[in-house]
C-alpha cells in the first residue's frame, strides 16, 4: 500500500504522538499502519532504545518486522514477538535470577498440566490456562523451585512477569530506559495478564498502542477476552480512532460480514453478489466433489492467478481430514505437528529448522535470533553454517543434524521428548506440516489458522447445526431447549471466515455430518445462515 493509497484513518493513527486504541476493522491495512507507525517512530530514537511490538503469532511478527525495517530502517534496540517470549527474554530470564538466584540449567517452559500426578498436588486449585498475580503468590514456593531446575510455567507466565517487575528495581529501570513504546497487535486476544502489562508499561511512560477487533476474538477458549480492548477507550490516557475501510474483500462479502454482525449495518452499493451458499446432497465428500468440478470455472472467472489463493476452512480437524482425503484437486491440509504443540526450547529450535528447510524465505540468521542464544559472535558463524546445510541434507540425517544445532544453541536446554518427536516423525511426511503450499496447491485449514491470512476464494465449511454455532443439551439432557456455551466466540469465528475472502465466499453444507466421536449424523444448516434475513445477501446455488 503505498503512501498516497493510505486513507485518512490510517494516517490518523500512523501520525499521532500519544498512546492510543485503534479499532481495525478486517482487511482495513492494519499491518500497514502499524509498520508505518513504527517507521516514523523510529528514526528518532538513540540506538540504545528501541519499541516493543507484540504480534500473536511468530509469524505474524517475522511480518511486521520485515515491513517495519524496509528501505533500511535500523531496529535499534526494539524487541518484536509474541507476548510469551517478550515475558521470558525481557522480564523473567534476565531479572528473576536477581530475586530467586540463577537456574541450574537452561530455562525450558512447559505446562502445570503436563507434571505428574504427585508433582502438580503443589499447584492444586490452579485450573486454567492462566494464573493471577494472587495464585501465583499462593503456590510461589513450588513455583520457585521449578524455576530454580531450570523450568517456567506456561499458565504462570504472565503473572511472573508482573511479579518480576514489581520486585525488582533493575528491572523497571531497564525497561523504562530502553523502551519508548509497547505496540500490541490483536489486542482482543490479550488475557488478562498481558492487559495488566501493557497498562504497567504505560504508567512507566511508554507511549502504549494497541491495534485490535472485538469482533475477531476467536480465542475465548485459552481466557483471551476483547473486554481488555474495549475497556481502554474509557481510560482518559488513550485516544480511540477507528480504521475501518476493507481494502481486501468485494463490496457484496463485506455487506454480508456487516449484517451479519448486525442487522442494521449501512450497506455498500454493488451490482454483483459474490457470496454463495451451497447445500450438497451426501455428506463432506459431497462438497469435495463439487468443489473438484467447480474449480476451473471459478479460477478463470474470478480471475485466480495461483491454486494456493483458494482456501478451504473448516471448524475441526475432523472435517479437515475429511476433505484432505477426498479431495481430487491438489491440495495441502495444514495440520499441527506435535512439535509445534511441544513448549522446550529444543522443540521450538526443531520446528523452525524444518520450516527453514522447506521453505526459502526462511533464514539462518532468523533462527539464531529466535532461540535466545548466548552463545559468541565466532560461535554464531559455525551454527549459521551447520543450519545453512540442513536444506541439502538427506533425510536418514536429518535428525542427528537438527540435534547438533540445537545443542550449539542451547546446550543447557535439552529436551528428551522433543527428540523423540523429531526422532519419531516420518520424513516423508514432514513436508506436510513445514512447508508452504506451493502455487497449484488448493490450501486446507481451521477457521482458527486462517486468522490474519486472505485468499481470493474461500469456501467456509462446518456450517451445521450444532456444529457452528456449537450448541449442547440443556439441563436434564434437555435436547429441545440448547445451550450455546460459545456463541459470541463462535459468531466471531464466522465472521472471520466470511473475511478472509477478497473475490468470493462459498458457504457450503451437506445431508449429512460426522460428529466427534465419528458417528455419522443428519445435519441441518448452521442457525448463522438464517440470521437476520441475510440469505437475501447471497445467491443459493
Amino acid at each position: 500500500m503505498s503512501e498516497i493509497t493510505l486513507t485518512k484513518e490510517q494516517k490518523n493513527v500512523i501520525n499521532f504522538d500519544g498512546s492510543l486504541v485503534a479499532i481495525a476493522k478486517p482487511g482495513s491495512g492494519k499491518t500497514t499502519v502499524l509498520s508505518r507507525l513504527i517507521k516514523r517512530k523510529l528514526p528518532d530514537l538513540p540506538s540504545h532504545q528501541g519499541v516493543i511490538a507484540i504480534s500473536y503469532t511468530n509469524k505474524a511478527s517475522d511480518e511486521l518486522k520485515k515491513r517495519s525495517t524496509s528501505g533500511g530502517i535500523d531496529i535499534k534496540a526494539s524487541f518484536f514477538g509474541t507476548i510469551d517470549k517478550f515475558c521470558d527474554s525481557e522480564i523473567i530470564i534476565p531479572f528473576l535470577p536477581h530475586l530467586w538466584g540463577r537456574p541450574e540449567k537452561e530455562i525450558t517452559v512447559t505446562k502445570i498440566s503436563d507434571l505428574s500426578e504427585d508433582e502438580q498436588e503443589a499447584f492444586s486449585g490452579i485450573t486454567e490456562n492462566t494464573v493471577s498475580l494472587d495464585q501465583l503468590e499462593e503456590h510461589l514456593g513450588a513455583i520457585r523451585s521449578w524455576f530454580k531446575k531450570g523450568v517456567l510455567f506456561l499458565e504462570t507466565n504472565g503473572a511472573l512477569a508482573q511479579y518480576t517487575i514489581e520486585n525488582s528495581p533493575a528491572c523497571q529501570r531497564y525497561l523504562k530506559t530502553r523502551y519508548t513504546h509497547i505496540i500490541v497487535d490483536e489486542y482482543q486476544d490479550s488475557g488478562l495478564e498481558q492487559h495488566e502489562l501493557f497498562l504497567k508499561l504505560q504508567s512507566f511512560g511508554l507511549t502504549a498502542i494497541a491495534v485490535g477487533d472485538p469482533d475477531q476474538s476467536i480465542f475465548g477458549f485459552s481466557n483471551k477476552d476483547p473486554k481488555y480492548l474495549l475497556n481502554l477507550p474509557k481510560k482518559e490516557e488513550f485516544t480511540t480512532f477507528p480504521i475501518t475501510k476493507n481494502h481486501r474483500s468485494h463490496p457484496s462479502i463485506i455487506n454480508y460480514s456487516l449484517r451479519f454482525l448486525d442487522e442494521r449495518a449501512e450497506l455498500i452499493e454493488t451490482d454483483e453478489t459474490r457470496m454463495f451458499h451451497k447445500h450438497c446432497a451426501g455428506n463432506t465428500a459431497s462438497i469435495s466433489a463439487w468443489i473438484d468440478a467447480r474449480i476451473p470455472q471459478l479460477v478463470e472467472k474470478y480471475d485466480v492467478e495461483k491454486f494456493s489463493e483458494i482456501s478451504i476452512l473448516v471448524r475441526g480437524g475432523g472435517t479437515g481430514r475429511e476433505i484432505n482425503s477426498s479431495l481430487l484437486s491438489k491440495h495441502r491440509y495444514f495440520d499441527t505437528h506435535p512439535l509445534e504443540n511441544h513448549l522446550s526450547l529444543w522443540a521450538k529450535i526443531f520446528a523452525a529448522l524444518l520450516s527453514y528447510r522447506y521453505n526459502d524465505n526462511d533464514t539462518a540468521q532468523d533462527i539464531v535470533e529466535n532461540s535466545g542464544t548466548r552463545i559468541s559472535v565466532s560461535e554464531v558463524r559455525k551454527v549459521k553454517t551447520q543450519i545453512r546445510k540442513v536444506r541439502g541434507i538427506a533425510d536418514d540425517e536429518l535428525c542427528e543434524q537438527l540435534v547438533e544445532i540445537a545443542q550449539a544453541l542451547l546446550p543447557k536446554a535439552i529436551s528428551e521428548e522433543a527428540v523423540r518427536l523429531l526422532s519419531e516423525s516420518d520424513p516423508a511426511t514432514l513436508p506436510e506440516f513445514f512447508k508452504a503450499a506451493e502455487d497449484e496447491e488448493i490450501q486446507i485449514m481451521s477457521l482458527h489458522k486462517a486468522k490474519g491470512l486472505e485468499f481470493d476464494i474461500v469456501f467456509h465449511l462446518d456450517l451445521h447445526e450444532w456444529v457452528l454455532p456449537a450448541k449442547r443439551p440443556g439441563p436434564g439432557n434437555d435436547w429441545d431447549n440448547p445451550e450455546y456455551p460459545t456463541l459470541e466466540q463462535d459468531a466471531n469465528l464466522h465472521y472471520v471466515g466470511i473475511t478472509r475472502a477478497r473475490k468470493a465466499c462459498f458457504l457450503c453444507t451437506a445431508d449429512r455430518r460426522v460428529n466427534s466421536y465419528g458417528e455419522a449424523r443428519q445435519a441441518q444448516p448452521s442457525e448463522f445462515l438464517s440470521i437476520s434475513k441475510i440469505g437475501k445477501l447471497r445467491i443459493e446455488i
